[in-house]
Formats: structure tokens, C-alpha cells, sequence
């Protein structure tokens, strides 16, 4: 059993092309990656099962019954174990649940953002209370024996990234209620703190409002910082603008590099901001200049040293298996060096190293609905009570009976109130995995 978990959720593919307390440092401000004190996410994705981190010696990924153990895959060795050493202890073969959480491994009922920093591995952990959910941050030693809570978010981490000091992360509210759309908006940000500095001050470097208003993409690369801020830009719905920015660490200033058709899909590959769009691919100064078009394909994309990877697993034809899934090799001059088959591989790409390429197969449909059971519910509430659900669920669907309405929602804990699950659908899978 622990064999299956292993192999089954992460498939590794070998390029055949050619420690709880946090380490004070001092932070370099060269414009280029520099391990230890910088995000890793340029070349890895997060997703709804937390992520890859990479240490000199191995890989540290969340893998068991509800990706809830830490896993590390050794380089050295080419095999995977629990993060756990204590003796007798059966990890996520343990049938009783009232033990389970004295497993090293064992991170919590829904673990997401798993990084590694500065010797030491974080992750996010959500907790459901009465009436809302609470979103911590967790530090703790690679040998899975020290923890600390290090910060209690106010308000949901969408996505997180640590980077030269300090913990940058996105905000939403989701305070668009469907049909107000003319007098209604969602708020966000990009906030950060300092992981050294005592105290949970926090600092807001972006905020704004709009029509489903939301910023995404966040990417921590040397002094820059980048993310995306989208809005509908009336009620009817029928046309948007997403702008790209980029965050100065060093001088302390943001500027727009991109307008209105920004894309926080992207990564940096060799010295520039490579991002997709519908009409290909693109790459850019890390100032928005010399936009230019340099490649047809269209995909997730992810880099290390001499290769961009364009993947199209998040294509509907691929999810639906009506076509094959593939990853397209480039190199610096942008020319196909090989196209890697993942025929029947499933759903998400998780990036990669300067020696792997990630991804996660969780089976055929039927399998990856299987996976999904107990993950979808229908809830009756009244529109009042919208903005609640949008901070706590990703919604799949929402219809509006007078002021009451009833939403389709996807999540890891089962809901309280006027609930009941429902079959998923590899709609569902699509939600859930993607992380959208």
C-alpha cells in the first residue's frame, strides 16, 4: 500500500536530454535565483495537493490518504518515504484515526503551500470552527520532528510564496454577489511579512476592488515580484482587463509591465518573463518591455537552466481524454527539442528541477472521480450569506431562488448547515485539482 502512494501520485520523469527553528541569514539582492533565501515556484506549480520542495539531497511532497503525509523522494537512493522515524509507527497505514496525529509526517486534516526555505519546510494548514475556517502557517525541521506555528492569516492565503526574508501572498473576499454584480465588489491584495521580525505586522503592497475583482499569479523571482490583478469592467460581464505587475523588493515600487491582456501564467527562463496566452506563448523583459511571440504552443509552464516546459494538461480535450496529454520541450532559442507523452496521465503538472520533471496522475476518469467523493455538497443559504461561502469553498455552480440561493461546492472538510453531497463530476476533479 505504501508503494501505490507513491508511485501513483507522483510520476518522475529523469531529463535524458544531453533542517524547526528558521536560519537567519543575510539576504543577497542579486536579480537571479540564489537557493536558500529565494522561491523555488519559478519552476514548480502548487495546486490543490500542495507542491513540490526541493533540498540538495531530495524532494519533500504531500502523498498519502488526503495528501495529508510528507513524503521525501532521496536523489542519491531514487526511493520515497515517510517524513516520520518513530518506531512502531504505521504512518498513513494507520487504521485508527485517533493516532494518526502522532505521526511526524502526519501535517494536518488539509495541507496546501508546502516550501522549502532556508533549511527549514512550511506549509498552510486549514482548521474548520464553528463557523468559519482558519488558515495557519507552520514552520518545521526536514527531519519532520520540530513544528511552530508561525502566523494566523485574517483573511485566506490564496497563494503564498516565500521569498528573501519575507511571506508574500494573495487575497480575495469574493464580494461580487452574483446577480448585483453593478453594486457589488471583491476586494484584494498582495500583503507580506517578515519571517524574522517578531509580531504578525502586515503589510499591504497591493490593494483594489472591482467586479469578481481577484489578483493570481503570483511569481517570486531575484528583487521582482509579480502578479496579475483581474476585473470585469461593467455588470454585463462581456469584457475584462487583467494587467500584470511587477513588485520592486529593493526600492519598494510597483509598476504595471503588461496591460489588459496579462497573464499570471508564467515563469522565467533564461534571464526573462516567459507567460501563455491563447495565441502562444510570449517572453518579455522583467519590465514589461520587448513583448515579443516565441512559440505557437499553448500550456502550464514551468523552466530550469536550459529548458522551458510547455504542458497542456489543463486543456477541457485533455481532461476529458479526448486528447493526449504532452509536454513540449524548448530550449533557448525556442525550438522544439522533444515532446514527452503522458497518454492517460491525469490532471496536473507540478513543475520541475534541473533533473525532474513533476507530475501528478491520480488515474483514469472514473478513477479521478472516485477520488472525489465526499468532496462535493449542494448547500441552501440565503444570498446574505454568498460572501461567506466564496472565503471558505470553491464553487462549481450557484443558482438564486428570490433571496435564497443554492451553490454546488467542492472542499476537503465536509460543510455544516442545509448540506448534502452529491455525486462529483470531472467538473469537479477540474475545480479541485486545478486549485482554481
Amino acid at each position: 500500500m505504501k508503494r501505490y502512494y507513491i508511485i501513483s501520485f507522483i510520476i518522475v520523469i529523469t531529463f535524458f536530454l544531453s533542517s524547526c527553528a528558521g536560519h537567519t541569514s543575510r539576504i543577497q539582492y542579486e536579480d537571479k535565483y540564489i537557493p536558500d533565501q529565494d522561491s523555488q515556484q519559478y519552476s514548480f506549480d502548487f495546486g490543490a495537493s500542495g507542491g513540490i520542495a526541493e533540498t540538495q539531497e531530495g524532494y519533500y511532497f504531500l502523498s498519502g490518504p488526503g495528501n495529508r503525509f510528507l513524503y521525501f523522494y532521496d536523489k542519491k537512493n531514487n526511493t520515497s518515504v515517510q517524513v516520520c522515524a518513530k518506531p512502531n509507527c504505521l504512518h498513513d497505514n494507520e487504521p485508527d484515526s485517533m493516532k494518526i496525529a502522532s505521526c511526524n509526517a502526519f501535517l494536518g486534516v488539509s495541507v496546501s503551500n508546502l516550501i522549502y526555505y532556508n533549511k527549514s519546510l512550511y506549509y498552510i494548514t486549514e482548521d474548520t470552527g464553528p463557523d468559519e475556517m482558519s488558515y495557519e502557517l507552520w514552520r518545521m525541521s526536514l527531519q519532520g520532528t520540530e513544528k511552530r506555528r508561525i502566523h494566523e492569516f485574517k483573511e485566506i492565503p490564496l497563494e503564498l510564496r516565500i521569498h528573501r526574508g519575507y511571506v508574500y501572498y494573495l487575497t480575495n473576499d469574493g464580494g461580487t454577489i452574483p446577480g448585483k454584480e453593478d453594486t457589488t465588489k471583491s476586494k484584494y491584495t498582495l500583503s507580506r511579512f517578515s519571517l524574522e521580525k517578531s509580531g504578525d505586522e502586515v503589510e499591504v503592497i497591493h490593494e483594489g476592488e472591482g467586479i469578481y475583482g481577484k489578483t493570481a499569479g503570483l511569481l517570486c523571482y531575484g528583487n521582482n515580484v509579480f502578479y496579475s490583478v483581474f476585473n470585469y469592467l461593467d455588470a454585463t460581464l462581456q469584457s475584462f482587463t487583467e494587467n500584470s505587475y511587477r513588485y520592486d523588493i529593493v526600492d519598494e515600487k510597483e509598476q504595471v509591465i503588461i496591460e489588459e491582456e496579462g497573464s499570471g501564467a508564467w515563469t522565467i527562463f533564461d534571464g526573462k518573463l516567459v507567460y501563455t496566452k491563447n495565441t502562444g506563448i510570449f517572453a518579455c523583459n522583467f519590465d514589461g518591455s520587448d513583448i515579443h511571440k516565441v512559440a505557437d504552443e499553448y500550456g502550464q509552464l514551468s523552466s530550469n537552466d536550459d529548458y522551458l516546459f510547455i504542458d497542456n494538461w489543463w486543456d477541457l480535450d485533455v481532461l476529458d481524454g479526448i486528447k493526449d496529454r504532452t509536454v513540449t520541450v524548448l530550449d533557448k532559442s525556442y525550438k522544439v527539442v522533444k515532446t514527452i507523452s503522458l497518454k492517460g496521465v491525469r490532471p496536473q503538472a507540478y513543475g520541475c528541477s534541473n533533473e525532474y520533471y513533476f507530475v501528478q496522475d491520480v488515474g483514469e476518469p472514473s478513477a479521478i472521480i472516485g477520488k472525489m467523493q465526499g468532496k462535493v455538497y449542494e448547500i441552501s443559504a440565503t444570498i446574505h450569506e454568498l460572501p461567506k461561502l466564496q472565503k471558505l469553498y470553491r464553487i462549481r455552480n450557484l443558482v438564486k431562488y428570490g433571496d435564497t440561493i443554492v451553490a454546488q461546492i467542492v472542499t476537503d472538510v465536509p460543510p455544516r448547515g442545509n448540506v448534502r453531497e452529491i455525486h462529483p463530476s470531472l467538473e469537479d476533479a477540474y475545480l479541485y485539482f486545478s486549485g482554481e
